[in-house]
């Protein structure tokens, strides 16, 4: 495993720990899972779940079909949004807007 610095962790720690909904963001481990994709990295907030569930940070590392990092940001968790009442994919949680270190935000999912 490669043990160098991942810049994400900062802004994601001090972006959720901004949230109402992710308060004790500082006393869990981020746990970077296997990058499969091209679109996404995924981080497991070791030991938090909400309403019974695992919380999972989704880092776009790209913007769908050239939408601003904001614009393709809301189209990600609306469907995430709308989709979440059929229990076939995660229950949005959390919607962490652009900023410096996480250009294209993050869903917490």
């Amino acid at each position: 495993m490669d043990d160098a610095p991942d810049p994400i962790l900062d802004a994601l720690r001090r972006a959720l720990s901004r949230s109402p909904e992710f308060p004790d963001a500082y006393t869990v481990a981020f746990e970077p899972l296997p990058v499969t994709g091209l679109q996404h990295r995924l981080y497991r907030l070791a030991g938090l779940a909400r309403g019974g569930a695992p919380v999972l940070l989704r880092v776009p590392r790209d913007s769908h079909w050239r939408l601003s990092p904001r614009d393709a940001l809301d189209y990600q968790a609306e469907a995430f949004r709308r989709l979440g009442a059929s229990r076939y994919v995660p229950k949005l949680f959390a919607v962490i807007a652009p900023q410096e270190g996480l250009t294209f935000g993050a869903l917490a999912v």
